[in-house]
């Protein structure tokens, strides 16, 4: 059951990443991003965002690391979004975040291959980014 909501969560994702304008912070999240499969057309760098105003979209996704500098991009992007009536959709964020658990945009790439290989192989995801196989017992405590 787990893998299955895992699975549809994360398909979920990617198609709400593919419906709304993504803003990163640069290349490096630009091609993490579509690692995973959204669309390059659809990602746009902050430093870039004159483009995205030209398309005038209803709402966007603001994804930049979850450091100092990326919270307070996202509240600088957010501000000036929201003056150009650019709503930006705070729930794409918090569960991107929530789904892959990193604190940097370009660190999906790792963590989705992990995922890929939990869904795959019907292993458990560790809470450290350790993939740990359930069927196998463990070894640790033999002398």
């Amino acid at each position: 059951m787990f893998l299955n909501e895992l699975e549809k969560r994360l398909q979920k994702l990617i198609i709400i990443l593919n419906e709304l304008p993504v803003v990163v912070e640069g290349k490096h999240d630009v091609n993490a991003l579509m690692g995973i499969g959204v669309e390059r057309e659809n990602i746009y760098e902050y430093k870039k965002i004159k483009d995205l105003f030209l398309k005038n979209p209803e709402k966007v996704i603001i994804l930049t690391d979850r450091d100092k500098r990326g919270k307070e991009l996202q509240i600088k992007l957010s501000q000036e979004l929201q003056s150009h009536n650019i709503g930006v959709d705070e729930q794409a964020r918090k569960k991107f975040f929530s789904i892959f658990r990193v604190l940097t945009v370009e660190g999906i790439v790792k963590k989705h291959e992990e995922i890929e290989k939990v869904i795959k192989n019907g292993k458990s995801l560790h809470r450290h980014s350790k993939v740990h196989d359930k069927r196998k017992p463990s070894n640790r405590w033999d002398g």
